[in-house]
C-alpha cells in the first residue's frame, strides 16, 4: 500500500509541474519538451481521475496548437 502512495505522490508531483509549465506558457518556448513530460504522466492513464485525464489532455491539445493557457 505504501509503494501506490508513493506512485500517486510521484504521479501528483508531475501532474503539478506540468501545471507550473503551462501555467508560464512554457510550452509556447519548448512545445516539445513539454508534450514529452505530459507524455510521462498519461502513461499513467489508468491510475489517473477523469479530471486529470482531461486536464492532461487539454495541456497536449494547448501544446500542439500553441495556444496561450489561460485558467
Amino acid at each position: 500500500m505504501a509503494t501506490k502512495m508513493k506512485v500517486k505522490d510521484r504521479i501528483q508531483k508531475r501532474l503539478d509541474v506540468l501545471e507550473f509549465m503551462m501555467d508560464n506558457n512554457i510550452h509556447l518556448a519548448d512545445p516539445e519538451g513539454c508534450l514529452e513530460y505530459s507524455l510521462t504522466i498519461s502513461q499513467f492513464r489508468a491510475v489517473l481521475s477523469e479530471a486529470d485525464r482531461d486536464f492532461i489532455q487539454g495541456c497536449q491539445s494547448s501544446i500542439e496548437a500553441g495556444w496561450e493557457w489561460k485558467e
